[in-house]
Protein backbone atom coordinates (compact mmCIF):
# COMPACT_ATOMS: atom_id res chain seq x y z
CA UNK A 1 0.00 0.00 0.00
CA UNK A 2 1.45 3.38 -0.96
CA UNK A 3 0.01 6.39 0.84
CA UNK A 4 0.08 9.53 -1.35
CA UNK A 5 1.50 12.73 0.16
CA UNK A 6 -0.96 15.07 1.89
CA UNK A 7 -3.51 12.30 2.19
CA UNK A 8 -6.19 11.39 4.67
CA UNK A 9 -6.87 7.69 4.14
CA UNK A 10 -8.45 4.62 5.68
CA UNK A 11 -6.44 1.42 5.21
CA UNK A 12 -7.21 -2.24 5.56
CA UNK A 13 -4.41 -4.77 5.86
CA UNK A 14 -4.10 -4.90 2.06
CA UNK A 15 -5.57 -1.76 0.49
CA UNK A 16 -6.65 1.84 0.75
CA UNK A 17 -10.43 1.73 0.87
CA UNK A 18 -11.19 5.39 1.52
CA UNK A 19 -9.12 8.33 0.36
CA UNK A 20 -10.25 11.77 1.43
CA UNK A 21 -8.65 14.39 -0.74
CA UNK A 22 -10.81 17.47 -0.23
CA UNK A 23 -8.13 19.69 1.22
CA UNK A 24 -8.95 23.26 2.17
CA UNK A 25 -6.93 25.99 0.45
CA UNK A 26 -4.35 28.04 2.35
CA UNK A 27 -6.53 31.17 2.49
CA UNK A 28 -9.35 29.31 4.20
CA UNK A 29 -6.86 27.73 6.61
CA UNK A 30 -5.42 31.17 7.43
CA UNK A 31 -8.95 32.48 8.02
CA UNK A 32 -9.63 29.54 10.31
CA UNK A 33 -6.55 30.23 12.43
CA UNK A 34 -7.46 33.94 12.62
CA UNK A 35 -10.94 33.06 13.90
CA UNK A 36 -9.33 30.87 16.53
CA UNK A 37 -8.76 33.28 19.41
CA UNK A 38 -7.27 30.69 21.75
CA UNK A 39 -5.48 27.38 21.57
CA UNK A 40 -7.75 24.32 21.54
CA UNK A 41 -8.36 22.68 24.89
CA UNK A 42 -7.47 18.99 24.82
CA UNK A 43 -10.72 17.73 26.30
CA UNK A 44 -12.34 15.48 23.68
CA UNK A 45 -14.80 18.19 22.67
CA UNK A 46 -15.04 19.82 19.22
CA UNK A 47 -15.46 23.48 20.17
CA UNK A 48 -15.16 26.80 18.38
CA UNK A 49 -11.47 26.88 19.27
CA UNK A 50 -10.83 24.43 16.40
CA UNK A 51 -12.07 26.83 13.71
CA UNK A 52 -12.93 25.41 10.29
CA UNK A 53 -11.85 21.94 9.16
CA UNK A 54 -8.87 21.77 6.81
CA UNK A 55 -10.08 18.44 5.39
CA UNK A 56 -13.74 17.74 4.68
CA UNK A 57 -15.28 14.40 3.77
CA UNK A 58 -18.86 13.28 3.23
CA UNK A 59 -20.35 11.20 5.97
CA UNK A 60 -21.30 7.67 5.00
CA UNK A 61 -18.89 7.20 2.08
CA UNK A 62 -16.50 4.86 3.87
CA UNK A 63 -16.41 1.29 2.67
CA UNK A 64 -16.31 -0.09 6.17
CA UNK A 65 -18.96 -0.78 8.76
CA UNK A 66 -16.26 -0.17 11.37
CA UNK A 67 -15.24 3.44 10.73
CA UNK A 68 -15.82 6.37 8.38
CA UNK A 69 -13.40 9.29 8.70
CA UNK A 70 -14.96 12.70 8.27
CA UNK A 71 -13.34 16.09 8.96
CA UNK A 72 -9.75 16.96 9.85
CA UNK A 73 -8.61 20.01 11.79
CA UNK A 74 -5.20 21.61 12.33
CA UNK A 75 -4.29 24.62 14.46
CA UNK A 76 -0.86 26.03 15.27
CA UNK A 77 -0.39 28.49 18.14
CA UNK A 78 3.38 28.93 17.79
CA UNK A 79 4.12 26.47 20.58
CA UNK A 80 2.02 23.43 19.63
CA UNK A 81 0.55 21.83 16.54
CA UNK A 82 -2.99 20.68 17.30
CA UNK A 83 -4.55 18.00 15.08
CA UNK A 84 -8.08 16.61 15.38
CA UNK A 85 -10.45 14.47 13.35
CA UNK A 86 -14.08 13.45 13.45
CA UNK A 87 -15.38 10.03 12.51
CA UNK A 88 -18.36 7.72 12.68
CA UNK A 89 -17.67 4.22 13.98
CA UNK A 90 -19.41 1.10 15.10
CA UNK A 91 -19.10 1.64 18.84
CA UNK A 92 -19.62 -2.00 19.68
CA UNK A 93 -17.27 -3.64 17.17
CA UNK A 94 -14.66 -1.42 15.56
CA UNK A 95 -12.01 -4.12 15.34
CA UNK A 96 -9.37 -2.60 17.66
CA UNK A 97 -8.47 0.19 15.26
CA UNK A 98 -5.22 2.15 15.21
CA UNK A 99 -5.15 5.77 14.12
CA UNK A 100 -1.92 7.11 12.63
CA UNK A 101 -0.87 10.67 11.91
CA UNK A 102 2.22 10.90 9.68
CA UNK A 103 4.05 14.22 9.44
CA UNK A 104 6.67 15.26 6.90
CA UNK A 105 8.43 18.32 8.35
CA UNK A 106 12.00 18.09 6.99
CA UNK A 107 13.57 16.81 3.80
CA UNK A 108 14.35 13.12 3.88
CA UNK A 109 12.43 10.76 6.10
CA UNK A 110 11.20 7.22 5.78
CA UNK A 111 9.04 5.67 3.10
CA UNK A 112 8.08 2.81 5.43
CA UNK A 113 5.76 2.56 8.39
CA UNK A 114 7.62 1.13 11.42
CA UNK A 115 4.64 -1.03 12.48
CA UNK A 116 3.20 -2.17 9.16
CA UNK A 117 5.51 -3.54 6.48
CA UNK A 118 2.90 -3.27 3.75
CA UNK A 119 2.34 0.50 4.20
CA UNK A 120 4.68 2.82 2.27
CA UNK A 121 4.83 6.59 1.80
CA UNK A 122 5.46 8.19 -1.58
CA UNK A 123 8.87 9.75 -2.10
CA UNK A 124 7.48 13.29 -2.07
CA UNK A 125 5.70 12.58 1.20
CA UNK A 126 8.10 10.55 3.31
CA UNK A 127 7.33 10.52 7.03
CA UNK A 128 9.57 12.07 9.66
CA UNK A 129 7.19 11.58 12.58
CA UNK A 130 4.37 9.14 13.24
CA UNK A 131 1.79 9.38 15.98
CA UNK A 132 -0.26 6.25 16.68
CA UNK A 133 -3.40 6.28 18.79
CA UNK A 134 -4.85 2.93 19.89
CA UNK A 135 -8.30 1.84 20.92
CA UNK A 136 -8.70 0.02 24.21
CA UNK A 137 -10.13 -3.42 23.35
CA UNK A 138 -11.35 -3.79 26.93
CA UNK A 139 -13.39 -0.58 26.84
CA UNK A 140 -16.99 -1.28 25.79
CA UNK A 141 -17.03 1.95 23.72
CA UNK A 142 -13.68 1.28 21.97
CA UNK A 143 -12.31 4.55 23.37
CA UNK A 144 -8.82 5.60 22.28
CA UNK A 145 -6.78 5.19 25.43
CA UNK A 146 -3.06 5.15 24.55
CA UNK A 147 -0.68 6.59 22.00
CA UNK A 148 2.91 6.30 20.80
CA UNK A 149 5.21 8.72 19.04
CA UNK A 150 7.85 7.58 16.54
CA UNK A 151 10.70 9.72 15.20
CA UNK A 152 12.75 8.79 12.16
CA UNK A 153 16.52 9.07 12.74
CA UNK A 154 17.86 10.50 9.47
CA UNK A 155 21.51 9.76 10.27
CA UNK A 156 20.97 6.09 11.18
CA UNK A 157 18.14 5.53 8.70
CA UNK A 158 15.88 3.92 11.32
CA UNK A 159 12.75 4.64 13.33
CA UNK A 160 13.61 5.30 16.97
CA UNK A 161 11.87 3.25 19.67
CA UNK A 162 8.38 4.56 20.37
CA UNK A 163 7.70 7.01 23.17
CA UNK A 164 4.34 7.07 24.93
CA UNK A 165 2.19 10.13 24.28
CA UNK A 166 1.14 11.79 27.51
CA UNK A 167 -2.54 11.51 28.34
CA UNK A 168 -2.48 15.32 28.68
CA UNK A 169 -1.57 15.62 24.99
CA UNK A 170 -4.48 13.73 23.46
CA UNK A 171 -8.13 13.12 24.12
CA UNK A 172 -10.85 11.13 22.45
CA UNK A 173 -14.58 10.85 22.85
CA UNK A 174 -15.91 7.78 21.05
CA UNK A 175 -19.55 8.68 21.59
CA UNK A 176 -18.97 12.04 19.88
CA UNK A 177 -16.63 10.60 17.23
CA UNK A 178 -13.87 13.11 17.97
CA UNK A 179 -10.15 12.74 18.68
CA UNK A 180 -7.51 15.44 19.21
CA UNK A 181 -3.77 15.53 19.81
CA UNK A 182 -1.33 18.29 20.80
CA UNK A 183 2.28 18.07 19.60
CA UNK A 184 5.02 20.46 20.76
CA UNK A 185 6.57 22.16 17.72
CA UNK A 186 10.05 21.65 19.21
CA UNK A 187 9.40 17.87 19.14
CA UNK A 188 8.89 18.25 15.38
CA UNK A 189 12.11 20.30 15.06
CA UNK A 190 10.00 23.34 14.20
CA UNK A 191 11.07 26.40 16.15
CA UNK A 192 7.90 28.45 15.74
CA UNK A 193 4.55 28.43 13.91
Amino acid sequence: ITVPPRSYVVLTQNEIYEEINTLIDRDSFAESTQINQSSPTIDGQLGFDWGYPVIIDRMGDGFSTQIDLENGYAVNDGEYLYIAFTYAQNLFDSGNLQYAIALDTVSGGSFEDPLHENIKFQSSGSADYLFYLYEDPNNPWNEISTGNYFEYNQQLGIWEDPISISANDFSSEALLGFTEIRIPLEKLNLKDG
